[in-house]
């Protein structure tokens, strides 16, 4: 008699519904086109239809085909969320209308949606939608819509909110599909005014003050924490940035989860007297909403306040949650408020990344207990489970990925949370109005700079791996990365089993 050999059973459980549902609308929403959106929702509405079919129970039918219902029905959410925030997209990226003939504007007006971003050569880059424009000789003004990036040379430091009046020229421009306008001035053709909010304008004058007492700290220690803790990177010197992007390190300096858990472990040290766990847990939820809205809704950092945010909420109600059904219910979230930011490379990244260093980054963590404390053996598992599943979209975009990171980030990632640390507590110290203690601070932050710098700039010397991305990589860099993520010991929801 020939024994059966055994049989690979795939178990799909309730907890595996936020994981589908994400992964069905992102992939919506990457394939970008209109035609795909509405086969997606089309293929829904099936999905739907043979659940509805399936849940009968004067229909008889297999049980493989009754255990379909769930996965059917996140698939099918999925696609609608995806197709929905895709059409969402489309729409926000019309044409834009000039009001004039661009040949005929001289100057215009606009409101910029992210602050201003520091480039080389002194060039200030602001994000913009345009409202106006005016006529070069007649001085008709007309109403005008779009997306414009304006470059400014020595243009100043400007933030979400601020209305600018721009004397010079429009140009249109074709970028991968999408229409926009760009124009390039001198600082002398530009002018800026009011916010368009009291709230946009307070945030402005609060995030100008701190920038402002930062420097106080002296450059360039107070560049790198102003670059730390407030997102600016008008002051960080170009020689730690670049030793940073070579040692592919340079994910340390966006703000994300290792800034947020600074900050709300700051917060709860703060608050430790307190002895009301819920008062405490609600007090630092409302700093990190405050920091949210001072920094503004950046990707990474959105979901790891998303991802803070929802924990608090399910110790509240003393419930559990898996961290991947976390990551998943962040994405979707994030789909719903701000659709476009799915198509940014910080949000792709933040998201591989933590999926890396929750599916692959657990085996592995696993894997070198034996060999290594817990401390090392963590950031080892985190760094080179991240830098997997991140490595294809780098290498797709760049070109060229830095392997020496995985030797760096145990270095330079606890000396950039000790700089962060320590350069939040003299700061504070440092405002005390007692002259010792701000030179105090300035010698020890400059101290730690110096340390930080010398040894990123030592393992910028590795060599990175170059190579010319193609098309057709992608669907392999997929199955390997699948692969990896469900190669570990699997939680409950994603379970896969032999039976024999």
């Amino acid at each position: 008699m020939v024994k059966a050999g055994p049989k690979l059973k795939l178990s799909f459980k309730s907890t595996s519904f936020l994981p589908t549902v994400a992964i069905g609308a992102l992939a919506v929403v990457y394939v970008s086109a209109d035609a795909f959106s509405i086969s997606a929702l089309a293929v829904s509405l099936i999905s739907l239809g043979l659940t509805l079919l399936f849940s009968l129970k004067n229909i008889k039918l297999p049980q493989t085909l009754r255990v379909l219902r769930l996965p059917l029905v996140s698939l099918a959410c999925g696609l609608i969320l995806g197709a929905s925030a895709q059409l969402r997209i489309e729409a926000w990226k019309k044409l834009p209308f000039s009001g004039l003939p661009l040949a005929q504007v001289g100057s215009f007006k606009a409101v910029l949606v992210k602050d201003s971003v520091s480039a080389q050569d002194n060039l200030q880059v602001y994000s913009c939608h345009l409202l106006q424009v005016s006529q070069q000789s007649a001085g008709h003004t007309a109403t005008a819509s779009g997306s414009l990036t304006l470059w400014v040379i020595d243009g100043p430091t400007l933030f979400t909110g601020a209305i600018v009046d721009v004397k010079g020229r429009l140009k249109e421009d074709v970028k991968h599909g999408e229409s926009r306008f760009v124009a390039s001035i001198k600082r002398n053709q530009l002018s800026y005014g009011p916010y368009i909010s009291e709230l946009l304008k307070t945030r402005a004058i609060a995030l100008t003050t701190l920038s402002a007492q930062l420097q106080r700290l002296g450059q360039p220690q107070a560049g790198l924490l102003e670059a730390l803790f407030l997102g600016i990177k008008d002051h960080l010197a170009f020689n730690l940035q670049s030793s940073f992007k070579r040692t592919g390190s340079l994910h340390l300096l966006a703000l994300s989860g290792l800034h947020v858990g600074i900050l709300s472990a700051l917060v709860f040290f703060l608050l430790k007297p307190l002895k009301h766990r819920f008062l405490k847990i609600g007090l630092v939820n409302l700093g990190l909403l405050f920091y949210l809205y001072l920094i503004g809704p950046e990707p990474a950092l959105l979901r790891a306040c998303l991802m803070f945010f929802l924990t608090s909420l399910a110790l509240a109600l003393d419930r559990e949650l898996e961290p991947l059904n976390l990551l998943a219910l962040t994405a979707v979230l994030v789909l719903i408020l701000d659709p476009a930011s799915s198509h940014s490379l910080s949000f792709k990244l933040s998201y591989l990344a933590l999926t890396g260093i929750l599916t692959l980054g657990t085996r592995l963590n696993q894997a070198l207990t034996p060999y290594l404390p817990r401390f090392a053996r963590g950031l080892l598992a985190a760094s080179t489970s991240a830098q997997v599943f991140t490595s294809p979209l780098v290498l797709a975009e760049f070109g060229t990925i830095y392997p020496g990171g995985l030797v760096a980030s145990l270095l330079l990632i606890p000396l950039t949370t000790i700089f962060l640390w320590s350069g939040l507590i003299l700061f504070v110290l440092s405002l005390l109005p007692f002259t010792p203690l701000l030179d105090l601070a300035k010698s020890i932050l400059a101290q730690e700079y110096q340390l930080l710098a010398g040894i990123s700039e030592w393992l910028a010397q590795i060599p990175g791996l170059t190579l010319a991305w193609q098309p057709w990589y992608w669907p392999l860099a997929l199955l390997i990365l699948t692969l990896c993520a469900l190669n570990l010991p699997l939680k409950k929801g994603y379970e896969l089993q032999l039976q024999d």
